[in-house]
């Protein structure tokens, strides 16, 4: 953690928190406090005595009946002098303790000593659990039982009791002559005891040694959204999300603290839904749907069916997942019944999506003169196939990007929930129902149908707990896979019409018809079946034995089917084909678990120790099905004149470990965490499956402590953490370590054959992942205002990669660990602020900033591998090595490259000798800004995501060199023309022998290609009003709300290309979305 560039960032910032503090210092009782009082209550004085010197007064409201009002006219005087004057007559007594002042009555002789009892509840009257019940004078301290119930013996009469749980309230009491106490507990309105989930368990904010990132169904709910993982874009620090494409169903890219793995798809975090792992891997077959387009697993999760996402992302929330938190965690709890009365709500919206931003593209004049110049450039002639040019009508435009990206996408949802119960039984069923459509000209549509259940329930003497939860949902999408957004981009502008005369489609002078693309067909049936049964038994003595069992089934079957009517029959006429593919992914967990909670005075500890045992089957299969007579027959592979099989597979993978978890506490002021876990993997060779992971966490609440509270009172919350432990990956394929093979779908003599896929090596062994991290947390002003700087340095080795083999072996690499270390540190700012808080307005502001920065630290023998060309020792993973474009030769018009070997520019730059351009294509920082008003029954909240980042632009993409046929960005008109032009385009030619030709051959490899990529997007418009009570509860309704929503409304980018987030000009960028909906509950 010793990086000079992130200690210097980290050193002004912890001087302005500092000052910030020490602008309100008041020095406690000697401090100076003036009063001007007649006849006020006692209860006022105390408020004039906080607002001066941050002291905090413990009272019992019976004590302060019998005072007597308080006259005081003091100026600039001690505390202890405030206090002894106006105590002098009152039948009180009081007496500091650090930065409290308890006041309580006058002792009429000694004190009778009695056994303090009783309950302490919630505001719905539920027994809390291990509720800490402190005695202020000696700091005895017990927690209460299952029935909330606690007994402390041997209590003097009038002592005074302190009651504190996670994410409620602390209340105070007097004892008095009935020693028998009904205590009711409040939640707590600080974001610091909002209830954060961890791995096994809960705490708070206020009380962790971790490090965890929330989002709560209020903040899901008010996105528009399929997939979940488009509700975080933004939101949390630490963790950059982008979309890949604004398909229905797209692929996601997620990146918990940078990139871990050399491998792409070994980044993958862990997804856990109640308590059941969850596949991160695309769930679509590779021969239906390509990367960007399907295929990622969380589309099979409703978002309304989400309470709340936790992330873990440092070594003490992750280290207890072992092997599968390398990357990080992510959390997701499903909704559950509440002990209430019966509820049913009702939620529906409808509204479009639409595509943000065009790109700017030639209209058929600039692009004739573009085609025109470049014969002249060549001094050659438009030929016979130039229908562009002397086949179709030159008069003719049509904008492309308006009719295939131009129509708006109808999309719906509607979800349903009955919820209710009682203090013992609690349940909840909910339904829905998502359709999305295209921007494409398509009417077909993504159909989503979803159940969602669950019911808890307990024994009546509470010692027994059992839930069930569950959910299901299918999907049936028909969109096309096929994205048309290239194709919008290059279309020709002076094309002919779709259709001909007759309705059909129009193949006019070898027309490359882009509606033919529609006429392939895709359809996949994907259905997400999760249970999660959960029961706990209390053994006594505070020991409690828990076991969680789940189970996840995924299924999906897909087709693809390419008619021979979609091809121009200028070509021929060529037969119909189909593909077919079914995935099919079974797993389940069981996981026994015993805790144990002891209270040792103003000391406690809590210990967990379980087992996880754990199964995945995955069977896939696809075939190519070709030779079809008719197109009619295309639905099924009996149709068809040849079946070929392209693909079979069938592996187990099994997952066994062991865990163990002590916690400790000492007066929530120091903590203390040591996690411990032995994985063992069927992915790894006989000697090498097993492996042991930890952490060490430790936090200490500085705050607290007497010296703090007397020179910084402006300070309502401090403390710092650290953080260090060892995870680990076991993301390769199963049996990776073995020789197996694969079928050729070919015969030779009548029998089947196979090719070999992979080779023999049972010698590697985990990825390692090191992470370390330090945190300051601070609250001011009551903790209206929320800030924390966190630093954090992962270093991930033992990579598994493969290891390039020459050619002559048959394979191209052998799995095995590459001695490579890869390091990711940053800073996080995280800043939560209560702006108003008064009447019916109400304003809060929360800001996340993350300063990422990734490197590889050590390669052995980079330099003569294969991937030398690739990465480079102390850059980026994402650098991009490249030609360095030194811009257009005035004289011949072409771009130009730096030569290493010729000592000045080229127009043919040598591979890989000449990458001479060195780009980090990644994020500098990022964040996002969240902004909630409310006045009244009036709620608007906005959400602002910014990056700053680097991209690859247009020049990177589907556009080929000015002057061939194919449309172009209006940027190229800035092209060079005559000898001694400036310019930042080459000449046009359409001659692919020339020189221009072979000049723009190596821009797509340059670092012209490079470009500023930042963005600042109002991501999240919502904007809601509920209807008054009076109003709803005479028609029936308990609560009604209009609400209107909005997604990636504004985005503010100097970006190249079509969208800073996607950064391609292959696939569809997200969509604008606008809602409106309601929602009403009975």
């Amino acid at each position: 953690m010793s990086n000079p560039k992130l200690i210097a960032m980290f050193k002004p910032l912890l001087l302005l928190c500092l000052l910030l503090s020490a602008l309100g210092i008041r020095s406690g009782q000697g401090q100076e406090i003036t009063l001007d009082l007649d006849g006020a209550p006692l209860s006022d004085l105390f408020v004039r005595i906080h607002d001066q010197t941050g002291y905090f007064f413990y009272y019992a409201n019976d004590d302060l009946a019998e005072a007597k009002p308080v006259s005081i006219h003091v100026r600039k005087v001690s505390l202890e002098k405030v206090l002894t004057i106006c105590f002098a007559d009152q039948p009180l007594v009081y007496r500091i303790d650090n930065r409290t002042i308890v006041v309580q009555k006058k002792p009429a002789g000694d004190p009778p000593v009695i056994d303090a009892k009783g309950k302490v509840l919630s505001e719905q009257g539920e027994p809390l659990e291990d509720v800490s019940v402190e005695l202020v004078a000696t700091h005895r301290a017990v927690a209460t039982d299952r029935e909330g119930a606690f007994n402390i013996e041997n209590v003097p009469g009038g002592s005074i009791l302190v009651f504190s749980h996670v994410g409620y309230q602390s209340e105070t009491r007097t004892l008095g002559k009935n020693p028998n106490l009904t205590i009711i507990l409040r939640r707590s309105i600080s974001k610091l005891d909002e209830v954060q989930v961890i791995a096994y368990g809960s705490t708070t904010r206020r009380l962790s040694t971790g490090n965890v990132g929330s989002l709560t169904h209020e903040a899901i709910e008010q996105q528009p959204v399929s997939n979940p993982l488009q509700a975080l874009e933004g939101r949390i620090s630490g963790v950059y999300i982008s979309q890949q494409t604004g398909m229905p169903g797209g692929a996601m890219n997620i990146q918990i603290r940078g990139q871990n793995s050399l491998r792409a798809d070994g980044n993958y975090p862990l997804y856990v839904i109640d308590g059941v792992p969850y596949t991160a891997g695309s769930i679509s077959s590779p021969y239906t749907s390509n990367s960007t387009l399907g295929g990622n697993p969380l589309n099979e999760i409703n978002p309304a069916d989400i309470e709340r996402i936790d992330i873990l992302k440092d070594a003490d929330a992750t280290a207890i997942f072992g092997s599968r938190g390398a990357n990080g965690v992510i959390l997701i709890t499903t909704k559950k019944g509440k002990s209430e009365k019966t509820r049913v709500i009702l939620n529906g919206s409808t509204g479009l999506g639409q595509v943000a931003k065009k790109m700017k593209l030639l209209n058929t004049s600039q692009y004739l003169e573009m085609r025109h110049e470049a014969f002249s450039n060549d001094g050659a002639m438009p030929g016979p196939y130039d229908f562009d040019m002397n086949g179709w009508d030159t008069t003719r435009y049509t904008d492309w990007q308006e009719e295939l990206l131009g129509r708006s996408a109808k999309v719906s949802d509607f979800h349903a929930t009955v919820s209710g119960g009682s203090e013992r039984a609690q349940y909840l069923f909910s339904g829905a129902f998502q359709d999305q459509g295209t921007v494409f000209p398509s009417n077909l549509s993504d159909k989503k149908t979803s159940l969602h259940f669950s019911v808890n329930t307990e024994s009546e003497n509470k010692r027994f707990h059992i839930g069930l939860t569950g959910s299901y949902l299918s999907d049936n999408n028909k969109l096309s896979n096929y994205d048309l957004t290239a194709l919008a981009l290059t279309a020709i502008p002076d094309a002919p019409s779709i259709y001909d005369s007759q309705g059909k489609l129009n193949w006019t002078g070898y027309f490359d018809n882009p509606y033919s693309y529609l006429l392939k067909t895709y359809n996949s049936l994907s259905s997400n079946l999760l249970g999660n049964l959960q029961a706990a038994y209390d053994l006594g003595s505070r020991l409690k034995f828990t076991v969680s069992a789940g189970v996840n089934e995924l299924r999906t079957d897909e087709s693809t089917a390419n008619p021979g009517s979609s091809s121009n029959p200028a070509f021929g006429t060529l037969p119909g084909s189909a593909v077919f593919a079914g995935n099919h992914l079974r797993s389940w967990i069981l996981e026994p678990q015993l805790s144990w909670v002891r209270n040792l005075g103003s000391f406690q500890i809590t210990v967990l120790a379980g087992a996880t045992f754990q199964e995945n089957t995955t069977t896939a299969q696809a075939i190519y099905a070709g030779g079809y007579a008719n197109d009619a027959l295309l639905g099924t592979p009996a149709g068809s004149g040849r079946i070929i099989l392209m693909n079979s597979v069938s592996a187990l993978y099994h997952y066994e470990a062991i865990f163990g978890r002590i916690s400790g506490q000492w007066k929530e002021k120091l903590f203390l965490n040591l996690t411990g876990r032995r994985d063992g993997s069927s992915r790894f060779g006989p000697d090498r499956q097993f492996g042991n992971f930890g952490s060490l966490g430790a936090g200490y609440i500085f705050s607290k402590e007497k010296w703090m509270q007397s020179h910084f009172p402006g300070l309502s919350f401090g403390k710092i953490r650290i953080s260090y432990g060892i995870t680990g990956s076991d993301q390769i394929g199963d049996y990776s370590y073995l020789d197996y093979y694969s079928p050729t779908g070919y015969a030779y003599q009548g029998n089947s054959t196979l090719y070999p896929l992979n080779l023999f090596n049972p010698d590697y062994s985990w990825e390692k992942n090191t992470k370390k991290e330090f945190a300051l947390e601070l609250g001011f002003l009551k903790d209206r205002i929320l800030f924390n700087v966190i630093l954090y340095r992962n270093r991930s080795s033992n990579q598994l990669v493969g290891i390039p083999l020459p050619l002559i072996t048959g394979f191209s690499s052998v799995q095995s660990n590459l001695q490579a270390t890869v390091q990711n540190q940053g800073v996080e700012w995280e800043l939560n602020s209560v702006n108003i808080k008064k009447g019916k307005w109400h304003w809060f502001t929360s800001v996340n900033f993350t300063i990422p920065q990734n490197k590889l630290i050590s390669f052995p023998g980079l330099l003569s591998s294969a991937y030398a060309s690739r990465y480079m020792i102390g850059k980026p993973l994402s650098i991009y090595k490249a030609f360095h474009n030194t811009g257009i030769d005035p004289s011949l018009g072409v771009y130009q490259y730096l030569s290493v070997s010729d000592h000045g520019n080229t127009q043919s730059p040598i591979y890989p000798n000449d990458l001479q351009g060195l780009h980090s294509v990644t994020q500098q920082y990022y964040g996002g800004m969240q902004n909630e008003i409310r006045w009244g029954n009036l709620q608007l909240d906005i959400f602002f995501q910014f990056v700053k980042q680097t991209g690859l632009n247009f020049r990177y993409g589907v556009f080929g060199m000015p002057g061939l046929s194919g449309n172009q960005p209006e940027e190229v008109l800035q092209r060079w023309q005559k000898p001694g032009d400036l310019s930042s385009y080459q000449k046009f030619s359409a001659d692919y022998g020339g020189a221009a030709y072979n000049a723009y051959s190596s821009l797509s490899s340059s670092d012209a290609v490079v470009g500023d990529a930042s963005f600042i997007r109002l991501k999240t418009v919502s904007l809601s009003y509920l209807f008054p009570s009076a109003l709803t509860g005479k028609i029936g309704i308990r609560e009604g709300k209009l609400f209107f929503r909005a997604q990636n409304l504004i985005t503010i980018s100097g970006y190249e290309g079509l969208d800073p987030e996607t950064l391609s000009t292959m696939n569809l960028p997200p969509l604008r979305i606008l809602t409106f909906g309601f929602q009403c509950s009975f």
